[in-house]
């Protein structure tokens, strides 16, 4: 994997040391990508997005909708994903290349949600992409040179919705949302048994203080509890910390039954509050203490410099141990458990 890239925000510019000349600044707040293999921003996105999507480079003003820069980020992160899969150098693509790119939201299935892209969102991306390498070409960044308007227009426009007379203005409706498919609860105990055992083995709720047992289990089982117990989204277990769930076990006996709030932060980095179970914090409370403090412990000796930062879920894999988790890697690990019990077919979305 050459880039696995991950959106960042900019901090405080005036918390930075000197940088490098040609190098942006981005003001506080500013999204960017960073690749999660080299710990470094990309150049091309970086300047793309300053040129692109603020008024001037430096400026704190967007010339775009909030909404529209997060899009243009994520659109990346999409882009990026499929480079690495096809092991495809960011600058050194060729049209065909991008036909390609079209071709695998037009014809395949999103591991995400399981079904085709919607039209919205191909036509979104496509969008994004045409205006990063119309952009690269002129400040002679590529390799290659085409015409990123013909990029796969045939296949673009046969995953479009057909009009009957092209020449005439249709008025506008709303979108209808696509339907959601619930997991059924067989397939919910699938999923959960292979995550891992329960946290919890036994409650006696006939006791005055309703004992039970805890036991071992993994911290995949935790995140997807998480999701269950509290109605969590992958980002936002991403998102729970460390001190949050300290606050409520500190110099306090938890009931196993009982609910507790716990703080974490939502889409559109608000804090909100979620109702978690007893038993969950605890076992929460055990993963803080237990695996989540050796792989610190490991991290902070290979590289001194290295400080805690926070995030209650961190990694695990040998390329990064002891940094935050993200939500596309909580997504992986829940799309390959589906597979692994065939809810969903192996390479579906890949």
């Amino acid at each position: 994997m050459r880039y696995d890239v991950v959106i960042q925000r900019a901090c405080n510019p005036r918390k930075l040391p000197q940088l490098p000349e040609g190098v942006p600044l981005l003001p506080e707040g500013a999204l960017f990508l960073v690749s999660r293999v080299s710990g470094v921003p990309l150049e091309a996105p970086l300047h793309f997005f300053m040129e692109t999507a603020f008024s001037s480079i430096g400026s704190k003003r967007l010339r775009v909708r909030p909404s529209t820069y997060k899009g243009m980020a994520e659109d990346l992160v999409a882009l990026y994903d499929f480079l690495d899969e096809r092991q495809l150098v960011d600058m050194e693509v060729r049209k065909t290349d991008m036909d390609a790119y079209v071709d695998s939201m037009t014809q395949n299935i999103s591991p995400v949600t399981g079904e085709r892209y919607s039209h919205r969102t191909v036509k979104r991306r496509v969008s994004t992409m045409r205006s990063f390498y119309k952009w690269a070409q002129s400040k002679g960044k590529t390799k290659y040179r085409f015409d990123v308007g013909e990029v796969n227009a045939s296949s673009f426009k046969h995953h479009s919705t057909e009009k009957i007379a092209p020449d005439v203005l249709e008025p506008s409706s709303i979108a209808e949302d696509a339907d959601v498919r619930a997991i059924n609860v067989d397939e919910l105990a699938r999923l959960l048994e292979a995550a891992g055992p329960s946290g919890i083995e036994s409650i006696d709720v006939s006791r005055p203080d309703t004992n039970y047992v805890r036991r071992e289990t993994t911290a995949l089982r935790l995140k997807l509890e998480c999701c269950l117990q509290a109605g969590l989204r992958r980002a936002e277990v991403t998102a729970l910390l460390v001190k949050n769930v300290e606050a409520v076990t500190k110099g306090a006996s938890l009931s196993p039954l009982a609910t507790y709030p716990v703080r974490t932060l939502r889409k559109g980095g608000q804090w909100k509050t979620v109702l978690i179970p007893g038993w969950l914090i605890s076992s929460l409370a055990h993963y803080i203490g237990t695996e989540r403090a050796r792989l610190i412990a490991a991290a902070t000796e290979r590289d001194p410099g290295l400080k805690d930062h926070g995030f209650l879920f961190i990694r695990s894999d040998r390329a990064g141990p002891g940094l935050r988790l993200h939500a596309k890697a909580v997504n992986d690990a829940f799309r390959n458990l589906q597979k692994g019990i065939g809810v969903i077919k192996q390479g579906a979305g890949s």
